[in-house]
């Protein structure tokens, strides 16, 4: 009886542990800005890439607390001649 409540919390206390890791979060965004000129549209592009890591972390709070997902989003700026589209793509490790 003793055994199996001993192997019972052993088995208990790995799985916990294994889910609480380190982990990276690696996002390349993509922003693609057009602007409106006299003499036709303008476009830009730019791209930047972060990185976080974060060790004995939850998988679900960590993608949460660090917004480690993909998206896309887009903004006007500049009185409404420059439309930007962010592109933003994450991977979690």
């Amino acid at each position: 009886m003793k055994t199996n409540i001993l192997l019972a919390v052993a088995v208990i206390g790995i799985m916990g542990a294994s889910c609480r890791k380190e982990r990276t979060c690696t996002c390349k965004t993509t922003a693609t800005a057009v602007t409106s000129t006299n003499n036709g549209p303008v476009t830009n592009v730019y791209t930047t890439s972060e990185t976080f890591t974060k060790e004995k972390q939850y998988k679900n709070d960590f993608r949460r607390e660090e917004l480690c997902y993909s998206r896309q989003y887009t903004e006007l700026s500049d009185g409404g001649n420059t439309q930007t589209t962010y592109v933003v793509d994450c991977d979690l490790k």
